[in-house]
């Protein structure tokens, strides 16, 4: 009997040997497989391409084989792409032709090629832009705008950016458009535009943050799934095991309680059977030994098994548990970072808020100076029927300005247009300003052609602009339309540099044009000319400076153009001049929507 016991626990512990060995060979076998897998499926998708009879099929088994090898950065990625992108191009796949595109621009792009990647991106986007494919543009898109942002182009990586995220929320691609937020937030802070960089980087650290979020509470799920299971497995097994050994013990005892009886029965029989009772007790007895002997082997076997799982189930659960407080800590480290960063950003957007603040304190003060030396046409109403001026600043301060003054029976009025806007431009409109205050309403000269050219005299004096090959000198100046009206003649004397006078009569408009030369040093000075023309009444006369026409569109990405503003002014000519104003107005700002305010505006209407 003993050597029987010594034989099952040698068989138990050899069991729990092999059970409990580490997996390292097995782990090795199912890479090794992975990798064969792999190989095969590029075997079989190179087989597909060289076999299939349908263009379609052929293309599509083209697409999977180039990304094989732009896995692998292999240069036969390009090949293959330029091959499928013929048989793609015929059958009119375009989802199929931006990702054969995004392959060969991402194979430069990874290698530093980056023009490369540009020219072979480029050429998808015209296809995919002229055939309206918006999925696929999305991806060629950012993959532009990456390139350019390597090769410092902000302006055009921020194009395709914008372009990618406006279809990307057509398309609720979330995922791009927090990509695309990331890489517009790195573009704003190289062009330290601060303001739109921190609510581009606010509005990717609260989706990173939902993400670490929902990543938490997954994990946590996760952790609680697997006690649970644990728990369960537990329970079960501990059941079983009690189960199973009251079941064989009631058995046992039953099988004892008959052996007992048979021997009760068999000892009243005749004394001549006393013998064979006996014998046949001593069997029952040798077989009860033997049958328990198998029973202690059942229960060393399934306590052994129970002590497997146990073991096994404790170590799952450290080893989940290890993972998670990693990843916890991994979590916590992050959010610490992401909290100091988040400190750093609003310390500095705290500084900058003050110097802003002081500087536009200081630019609103001026702005204040600037509003008072502007010519109050309000006081001259009794000249005209009517009059209007739109005067939008592209900040607090402004480079254009307008100016009037009347000499006896001449009424001079003007707008100019400055280089430059903002702090510059009105330092520019100051002067312009203070010169015509000196030569029309001090010096009385009062021929417009004449005005213009004691202005560009005078400017070149004061700024020192003495010949155009000094690189010191400063090359500024100003483009002006002036009018000197003769109440008594009802005569109108234009003279413009760059910018003209348009007329509108009668439902006609006419156009005065300017001399080709600025009030200012310019490599061609051309002597400014007269023009003169009658007056009716009824006549409407307008003078403006250039920002009103170049105004960029945010939803057509074009400038508004002269055509469209000369138009404009010919159809609001049959309203109130109050109620021309305030559509000249209102289609500015409709026309701009969201885009930024690129220049000052100036826009003067006189009605005779």
């Amino acid at each position: 009997m003993g050597r029987h016991v010594h034989r099952l626990i040698v068989i138990v512990l050899a069991l729990l040997g092999v059970l409990l060995a580490p997996q390292d060979a097995l782990c090795q076998r199912k890479r090794d497989r992975s990798k064969d897998k792999e190989n095969d499926s590029l075997k079989q998708i190179a087989v597909d391409y060289a076999l299939s009879d349908s263009d379609r099929e052929r293309v599509q088994s083209g697409v999977k084989l180039a990304k094989f090898y732009l896995d692998d950065n292999d240069p036969k990625c390009v090949d293959q792409a330029n091959a499928t992108l013929k048989d793609a191009t015929k059958c009119k796949m375009f989802t199929e032709i931006g990702e054969l595109y995004n392959i060969i621009g991402t194979y430069h792009y990874n290698r530093k090629e980056y023009k490369k990647a540009i020219s072979a991106l480029e050429s998808g986007y015209t296809i995919l832009k002229k055939n309206n494919q918006a999925i696929p543009r999305t991806k060629i898109c950012y993959s532009l705008g990456q390139c350019y942002q390597k090769l410092k182009s902000n302006r055009k990586a921020q194009k395709y950016y914008d372009e990618a995220m406006t279809l990307s929320k057509k398309l609720g691609d979330k995922e791009m458009m927090h990509t695309l937020t990331r890489s517009l937030c790195d573009i704003m802070l190289s062009d330290k535009n601060y303001k739109m960089a921190y609510e581009y980087l606010n509005s990717y650290l609260q989706e990173e943050n939902a993400k670490f979020r929902d990543q938490n509470a997954k994990l946590i799920d996760i952790k609680e799934e697997q006690e649970q299971i644990i728990d369960q497995k537990d329970s079960t097994i501990q059941d079983v095991v009690n189960r199973n050994f009251e079941l064989e013990m009631q058995r046992q005892k039953l099988k004892y309680d008959s052996a007992q009886l048979e021997s009760y029965k068999k000892q009243k029989e005749d004394s001549l059977k006393l013998q064979l009772s006996e014998n046949a007790k001593l069997q029952q007895e040798s077989d009860f030994n033997r049958k328990l002997q198998i029973f202690f082997g059942v229960i060393m076997l399934l306590i052994g098994g129970v002590i497997y799982l146990i073991l096994r189930n404790n170590r799952q659960k450290k080893r989940a548990n290890t993972i998670l407080q990693e990843k916890n800590h991994m979590i916590s480290s992050q959010n610490e970072e992401i909290q100091r960063q988040n400190e750093e950003i609003s310390k500095n957007l705290e500084e900058i808020a003050v110097k802003n603040k002081d500087i536009t304190d200081s630019l609103t003060y001026a702005g204040t100076i600037q509003r008072a030396m502007l010519r109050d046409f309000e006081k001259h109403r009794s000249l005209m029927s009517d009059y209007f001026i739109f005067y939008a600043p592209r900040d607090i301060v402004s480079g254009d300005f307008y100016w009037a003054y009347k000499v006896g029976s001449k009424f001079v009025f003007t707008v100019g247009d400055c280089t430059g806007h903002s702090v510059p431009g009105a330092f520019m409109s100051m002067l312009g300003i203070a010169l015509l205050n000196q030569i029309v309403a001090q010096q009385h000269v009062l021929q417009a052609s004449q005005i213009l050219e004691q202005m560009r005299i005078m400017v070149k004096q004061y700024l020192g602009q003495t010949g155009l090959g000094e690189s010191e000198a400063p090359k500024d100046g100003m483009d002006m339309a002036l009018c000197v009206w003769d109440l008594d003649s009802n005569n109108c004397n234009f003279a413009g540099a760059y910018n003209p006078m348009i007329m509108v009569r009668n439902g006609e408009l006419k156009v005065f044009a300017a001399v080709k030369s600025p009030v200012g040093i310019h490599m061609r000075e051309l002597p400014f000319e007269d023009q003169y023309v009658d007056l009716q009444k009824g006549d409407r006369l307008f003078l403006f400076s250039d920002g009103y026409s170049d105004q960029f569109s945010s939803v057509r990405h074009d400038k508004f153009k002269m055509s469209r503003f000369r138009q404009l002014l010919l159809e609001t000519s049959r309203v109130p001049m109050s109620d021309q104003r305030n559509k000249l107005v209102d289609n500015y700002y409709a026309w701009k929507g969201d885009f930024m305010q690129i220049d000052d505006v100036c826009v003067l209407g006189v009605e005779i």
